[in-house]
């Protein structure tokens, strides 16, 4: 007897994705498992357990729920040839279509970027209108596979048979990159100006500079500064490639004609933002379309030509740009964006920062100066590159971990300090200087699942102290740290029993990775094991 009627499974089936959107890895997989125990044969819920182990980096279980979501649909629809259903139209088909879709971004994941083309290809035969929008992704994984005559065509049907590309920034951006790459810079001038406009924050993010301000009218999703730090992410790589694209880049947002167009474009989305009546609010956002939609300057195409005939699109010329962005980021000073606050000393800052990892975790490098500094108003007379140095030589910050639970880290720390935007300081209790100053010097009396741990190794003669143990659960993968605790020396029950209360009190120590992430905002929320999934 199912436990859950069909409105049930679908809301829990919502609540699944959506915590897996928020990094709760264990909610989600405790949503979706729930679903398959009142219908095993839930193909959307299988889907959401292959995106689940795609966070944690199990490839191959991803893969084997994803083929499992695709064949229970296909049973589902009776078949799943083109012509044998109103793809997409009809509801009842989206779910094995999202199933193929989320098949395919494995691929990419994996680098196997012929194979995502090709599951990609499938869903365009059965959606011919590019419902999806998959056509633009085609396209971006030529490109990243070097094949840019073949990425330059696909970008060009996307422009003539997916109008809802047209002003796509990923779209625009990769295509401005393909023709730069095929050395058509008068066109690849033109996208890039379009692309611009289409998202003003991804230039900053792929070069690394400081960003336009957040706070002003975003048109949509794609125009926020979320999306442009999920395109470097996905494509900054590629721009790092291309010889000549980085300076080509800079030289495009730099020039005097850009910079004239995007600050009255900043200023007419702030002022919707701010402006108190509706005429002038729609007014300013006919403005603003007609700003976006503008050609690129003629001036601005030709100086672009001329710089490329030149020569100053090369290797070394990007070269160039990355060394000084990396001074500039390594020696700007830590501290509160408005530049005030209180003065704390070097090694005082770096106390306070690993007392706070004992409260709240590891966070991200970024959170963790937002916090001291802005939120607490801290500042140090050091520089970050001196912190990296100072974080990276301390004992306390040292981690080898590398369990499935951690997100992927932001490759690149700099850009993680420049996207201070990115804090989330109400999801953190604001703790006063003495408690951060007691956690870093280890005055922190045992917690409830700390002292249940000693007990039990001390019932059993594994004796250790509280210093000890967080020392071992800081600088130990789980399984190691069990076994240097003697807990694998042990059996049945009293092991397992053990293994679980290490497990929770490893999951709550502070074991930090620079520029990374815990599993701290991942599994916090909910320590319960997940149900087991159907077979």
């Amino acid at each position: 007897m199912n436990d859950l009627n069909r409105l049930e499974m679908e809301e829990k089936l919502d609540t699944g994705f959506e915590a897996l959107d928020r990094g709760l890895i264990v909610r989600a997989q405790n949503c979706f498992n729930t679903v398959l125990m009142s219908d095993p044969e839930a193909g959307e819920a299988y889907r959401g357990l292959g995106e689940v182990q795609r966070a944690m980096g199990d490839v191959a279980g991803a893969r084997r729920f994803f083929k499992k979501a695709i064949g229970l649909e296909r049973k589902k629809l009776g078949g799943d040839a083109p012509g044998a259903h109103d793809w997409w139209a009809d509801p009842a088909t989206r779910d094995y279509l999202r199933a193929r879709e989320s098949l395919a971004m494995l691929h990419w994941d994996e680098g196997r970027h012929d194979q995502a083309v090709r599951e990609f290809r499938e869903i365009l035969k059965r959606t011919p209108g590019d419902d999806m929008e998959v056509r633009g992704l085609i396209a971006s994984l030529y490109m990243l596979s070097g094949d840019y005559a073949a990425a330059a065509e696909e970008f060009r049907i996307c422009r003539d048979e997916t109008p809802a590309l047209k002003r796509d920034p990923h779209v625009l951006y990769n295509e401005a990159l393909t023709l730069f790459a095929r050395g058509l810079v008068r066109e690849a001038a033109g996208v890039l100006h379009a692309g611009f406009f289409a998202n003003i924050y991804v230039p900053p993010a792929v070069l690394q500079q400081e960003a336009p301000p957040c706070d002003v009218h975003v048109p949509s999703e794609s125009a926020s500064p979320p999306y442009a730090a999920d395109y470097y992410l996905s494509y900054g790589g590629a721009w790092n490639e291309i010889a000549g694209s980085i300076s080509f880049l800079d030289a495009a947002w730099r020039h005097g004609d850009v910079v004239e167009g995007i600050t009255r474009y900043v200023q007419v989305l702030r002022g919707i933002l701010v402006e108190g009546t509706a005429r002038r609010r729609r007014r300013l956002r006919q403005t603003a379309d007609r700003l976006a939609a503008g050609e690129a300057p003629a001036r601005f195409i030709e100086d672009m030509l001329a710089a490329h005939r030149g020569g100053k699109f090369t290797a070394e010329s990007d070269e160039a740009i990355r060394r000084a962005q990396r001074e500039e980021m390594m020696n700007a000073p830590v501290g509160p964006l408005d530049g005030g606050g209180a003065y704390c000393t070097p090694s005082r800052f770096v106390d306070l920062a690993f007392g706070l990892l004992y409260y709240e975790g590891a966070l991200m490098l970024v959170d963790l100066l937002s916090y001291l500094c802005d939120t607490m108003g801290l500042y140090s007379d050091i520089t970050v590159g001196e912190l990296m140095q100072r974080l990276k030589g301390d004992g306390r910050f040292a981690t080898d971990v590398t369990d499935a639970v951690y997100l992927k880290a932001v490759a690149d720390p700099s850009l993680c300090l420049r996207r201070k935007e990115g804090f989330r300081p109400e999801r953190l209790y604001c703790y006063a200087v003495e408690e951060l100053e007691a956690a870093a010097e280890g005055r922190v009396p045992p917690t409830a699942d700390e002292s249940c741990l000693l007990e039990a190794l001390a019932r059993h003669g594994l004796v250790i102290t509280l210093e000890e143990l967080r020392k071992k659960a800081r600088e130990c993968r789980i399984d190691e740290l069990c076994g240097r605790l003697g807990v694998n020396s042990l059996k049945g029950k009293p092991r397992r029993d053990i293994e679980l209360k290490t497990k929770i009190v490893w999951l709550k120590t502070p074991r930090y990775e620079l520029w990374g992430a815990s599993p701290y905002e991942l599994l916090m929320e909910d320590m319960q094991a997940p149900p087991e999934a159907p077979e």
